[in-house]
């Protein structure tokens, strides 16, 4: 089943997937200044730790600018996603606006 949501983010970091062990893909989407005008700066994204929105610090997870996203087995090439851990987001600025999408692996068919 496909899941598909929008929050706004912000300089607390937020868990925004919960682990999920049928995971097939997922990414966050961080909306393009011409869709949210309050969208400025970057986005943190994490796979299994809180991020910290500090540029090169240990901890920063994927930097994101506006219009980018971030996720695994973004065009479903794989079967399964190669990570089925907790996701989290942080921003450089509040009141971020971004999409979260994931799919899972479609239950199998008994023959």
């Amino acid at each position: 089943m496909a899941t598909q949501r929008t929050i706004d983010v912000g300089t607390v970091p937020v868990q925004v997937l919960p682990a999920n062990p049928r995971r097939k893909s997922w990414y966050v989407q961080f909306l393009s200044f011409g869709q949210d005008s309050g969208n400025t700066g970057r986005i943190f994204v994490a796979r299994g730790f809180r991020p910290v929105a500090t540029e090169n610090h240990p901890s920063q997870g994927q930097p994101v600018t506006t219009g980018g996203n971030a996720g695994d087995n973004i065009n479903n090439v794989l079967p399964k996603c190669p990570y089925l851990g907790d996701i989290w987001v942080v921003a450089e600025n509040a009141s971020q606006t971004i999409e979260i999408f994931e799919s899972d692996v479609e239950d199998e068919k008994p023959q």
